[in-house]
């Protein structure tokens, strides 16, 4: 997949994950792609490709996303905190990677919020 991004983009990775997460700010986007070889795997951490899973884009009507979070400690099960200019909203990330995964189709975001 080709994408198109802003020069606001924040990329989001970490070491235990095999998931690389792309927030472009200005467009309001969060992409989540998959990592192969695993970027976990040390012969590969340096050198791996990226293949798309799915992209969120955020409704700007009701609330704009200023910055999004994904602590270290959720690993392969990525929890996300999504900063808005309405509060702070959790979202158990790894539903819709499972979601997509398995059945090849994205899990609605009205049932995985809190």
């Amino acid at each position: 997949m080709t994408s198109k991004y802003s020069d606001n983009v924040k990329i989001i990775s970490t070491t235990n994950s095999r998931y690389v997460y792309f927030l472009d700010k200005d467009n309001q986007t969060f992409t989540v792609y998959e990592s192969r070889p695993l970027k976990t795997n040390d012969q590969y951490n340096t050198s791996y490709n990226l293949y798309y899973l799915f992209r969120y884009s955020f409704d700007l009507r009701t609330a704009k996303v200023v910055d999004i979070a994904i602590p270290e400690a959720t690993g392969e099960k990525p929890e996300m905190y999504i900063l808005t200019t309405n509060g702070i909203n959790k979202v158990r990330l790894y539903e819709f990677i499972e979601s997509i995964k398995e059945n090849k189709v994205l899990k609605q975001v009205g049932s995985a919020t809190n």
